[in-house]
């Protein structure tokens, strides 16, 4: 995926956690604003993922692909957008 494509997709990420963290009323922007390029490159460039098949299941065991955590809590609202 080229960079510019990245750039574009971490910013709809962005947009997601602030219209999340607008909707809830609550929560801290910063952590999870900063780490939108890096949850994106990760995401679409480093993990070895199936989003529909996970998303269906949410059960990776035995299929050799990837998951997502070790969020912390001032970070989460990143974990989950995208």
């Amino acid at each position: 995926m080229e960079k510019l494509e990245l750039q574009k997709i971490a910013n709809e990420v962005r947009k997601d956690i602030v219209t999340a963290l607008h909707s809830a009323k609550a929560g801290h922007p910063g952590g999870s604003l900063s780490a939108a390029d890096v949850f994106t490159y990760l995401y679409f460039e480093e993990m070895n993922i199936d989003p529909k098949a996970d998303l269906v299941s949410g059960d990776r065991t035995g299929t050799g692909r990837d998951g997502r955590h070790g969020q912390t809590v001032h970070g989460s609202p990143g974990a989950g957008t995208g």
